[in-house]
């Protein structure tokens, strides 16, 4: 079966030809400095974002709108491969550096920053929300696109080591139960329970659907 190119593939998934067109446009390409090349990129990203949002869910769609949805999300992820490639250590710092000091942010928290700050980048908190709602099996997978900025965060030596040592710090929510724990060796959390007994360790799964 031959696969249509993009502007057949929009076509035969009812959308407008004119909006077609606009969509089916090369991505810019990645040359410049960070916030003209970001701003090229998000006003290429955004018509498509648009064209997929109108698309029925994943579930509901036809054969056609399938196809033109694939091809949205595999076209908008190697334009942002691309950006990527070029700008991920410059737009780690804009996230992390405030007053010529780096803050550190844990994975959740940096790519939320990323959303906030460079929208369609990467998934905001409502998109991912929203997917969540259905089975995996019917999902676009937005949160791919997380994957592959971070990807691009670690590939940088520099940045990758400076957001490791961000995931090796505790958190607010260890923080809050440090007391307790060292005062009665029990920690219970929703989905586990960790116990110090005679020196060791013991975490018990209390997970009632699924083991993680």
């Amino acid at each position: 079966m031959t696969t249509p190119n993009p502007l057949d593939a929009y076509l035969s998934a009812g959308i407008a030809r004119e909006d077609a067109e606009r969509i089916a446009a090369a991505a810019p390409s990645a040359s410049g400095t960070l916030d003209a090349d970001w701003a090229a990129l998000r006003a290429w990203l955004v018509p498509r974002a648009d064209a997929l949002a109108r698309l029925p869910r994943k579930p509901s769609r036809s054969a056609a709108e399938a196809l033109a949805a694939a091809s949205l999300l595999e076209g908008g992820r190697r334009a942002r491969e691309a950006f990527l490639l070029r700008h991920a250590a410059a737009a780690y710092d804009r996230l992390t550096l405030a007053a010529g000091q780096r803050r550190l942010l844990r994975l959740g928290e940096l790519t939320w920053a990323a959303a906030s700050e460079f929208p369609g980048l990467v998934p905001s908190r409502a998109e991912v929300a929203r997917e969540r709602e259905l089975p995996q099996m019917h999902q676009d997978g937005l949160q791919v696109d997380q994957g592959i900025f971070l990807a691009h965060v670690f590939s940088d030596r520099e940045r990758g080591l400076h957001l490791l040592h961000a995931m090796r710090q505790p958190t607010s929510a260890a923080l809050d139960r440090l007391a307790s724990f060292c005062e009665t060796g029990r920690a219970e959390f929703p989905s586990m329970t960790l116990e110090r007994r005679d020196g060791l360790g013991r975490i018990s799964f209390h997970h009632q659907e699924w083991l993680n």
